[in-house]
């Protein structure tokens, strides 16, 4: 069963051996295995649950974490989208973001990130267009190793009542702005009210735009 449409496998082994399965396309996988004898009564079915995403996943403010993050069943949150990357193993990842999506600081990092196995991540908006907004922070904290790009459509907005970074707080990682994309409404009480720079790179290119920070 795939997504809640049922489809049936024709792969069989007989005596000891191995059946090996290859998911071409993004979603949930329901898979039943048994063992069958003749003239003696089926084994129990077992059944494995397989998730398997793209590494674009899709976030919206109408989604639900408990899509598999397809273009057409994207997720809500921010974190789920990253948890998705991470279970599948990627290191690189790419989130799209429809809507005003509410989230908590993510930092990504190889030392002390909530990423998990994703350090290089690119966020963009879909059709649309697409919000990034945390009310009680910044949305990103980029440390060493870590990467982050903003590609057309996406607009991150942060609030950091105590600390540098309102939105964007670059600590040894690298920091992409591509045109389209946009930092606004963002504040901190200490410096970069939208992108503080506490060692690493941070390069704002033609197009992309920074206001009311």
């Amino acid at each position: 069963v795939k997504n809640g449409e049922e489809e049936l496998i024709d792969n069989q082994v007989t005596g000891i051996g191995s059946v090996t399965l290859t998911f071409t396309t993004a979603g949930t996988y329901n898979i039943t295995a048994y063992a069958a004898m003749s003239g003696a009564a089926d084994s129990d079915k077992v059944t494995f649950t397989y998730k398997v995403v793209d590494s674009a996943v899709y976030v919206s403010d109408g989604g639900n974490d408990g899509n598999p993050g397809t273009e057409n069943e994207p997720v809500a949150t921010l974190e789920k989208a990253i948890k998705l990357l991470d279970e599948a193993q990627f290191t690189e990842g790419e989130i799209v973001v429809t809507g005003t999506v509410a989230t908590e600081e993510v930092i990504i990092s190889t030392l002390n990130g909530t990423t998990g196995s994703v350090t290089t991540l690119m966020v963009r908006g879909g059709a649309d267009g697409g919000t990034l907004e945390n009310e009680n922070g910044r949305v990103f904290t980029i440390g060493s190793g870590g990467s982050v790009t903003l590609g057309e459509g996406i607009t991150l907005t942060g609030t950091v009542t105590d600390g540098n970074g309102g939105a964007v707080y670059v600590d040894g990682g690298t920091f992409t702005m591509e045109r389209g994309s946009k930092i606004t409404g963002s504040s901190a009480t200490g410096n970069g009210g939208a992108v503080y720079v506490n060692g690493g790179t941070f390069t704002m290119n033609d197009g992309s735009k920074i206001t009311g920070s």
